[in-house]
């Protein structure tokens, strides 16, 4: 337990992680002790079954979870847990621009989305202790209009997240990783044939021609300029 400097005790937040990479357990750790934070990473989850064993058991104070947990960004799995612990504090962070993703998180029941830039100072405590001060559905609204707002003028290739569904979403992002079909349907467990079905669809609302090279090379650019981030 720490002190402040009149001697009383601060009560500690635990902290649970969800992140593909140990590095950024290390990182975090490092950031909430030089800030002196209340908040502390108390268990990191690599997988999504750790982190649903370790929401059950360890009963954290915050779940602060990379987007891309699990390889893709993973809504369906936040959705579950907002729905599972719905007084749980669910925060998603990433390097892409909040206004890609923020509207599918805050679908999912996601409390916040937190865009973590390289070179720029992150006041993680404050933002933590912002995040919980506020007012979730007020806040939700909020950010789907600007979303909304910021993305009306582009045409649609260049703004997806304005015209495709979540699941949508996760494969056009799974293709411009370079993720073979194959990988594809493991990895959200569907169907060849529904994947097909959500190319098609995906391929017709955003270039209104079936799916092909073109697609694919608009999604490898979309995500090349929004992150250097691999599957």
């Amino acid at each position: 337990m720490e002190r402040i400097s009149n001697n009383q005790p601060i009560r500690e937040s635990r902290v649970l992680l969800g992140t593909n990479y140990q590095i950024e357990k290390y990182g975090f750790k490092q950031l909430l002790y030089e800030q002196r934070s209340r908040f502390k990473i108390a268990e990191v989850a690599y997988s999504l079954r750790q982190a649903n064993e370790m929401i059950q058991s360890s009963q954290p104070e915050v779940f602060l979870v990379d987007l891309f947990f699990g390889g893709f960004p993973n809504f369906y799995f936040m959705k579950d847990t907002a729905a599972a612990y719905p007084k749980l504090p669910i925060v998603v962070y990433s390097n892409w621009s909040k206004q890609t993703f923020n509207s599918y998180c805050k679908k999912a029941g996601v409390w916040d989305y937190m865009q973590i830039q390289t070179g720029k100072e992150l006041d993680l405590d404050s933002r933590l202790k912002e995040i919980l001060a506020k007012e979730k559905a007020c806040s939700k609204v909020q950010l789907e209009v600007s979303v909304e707002s910021a993305s009306s003028r582009l045409e649609p290739y260049l703004c997806p997240q304005r015209y495709l569904t979540a699941r949508e979403i996760q494969v056009y992002y799974l293709l411009g990783q370079g993720v073979s079909k194959k990988k594809t349907v493991q990895l959200l467990h569907i169907s060849s044939k529904t994947l097909e079905t959500h190319l098609a669809h995906i391929a017709d609302k955003l270039i209104s021609q079936p799916p092909g090279v073109l697609l694919k090379n608009l999604a490898m650019r979309w995500v090349a300029e929004h992150s250097g981030r691999r599957v």
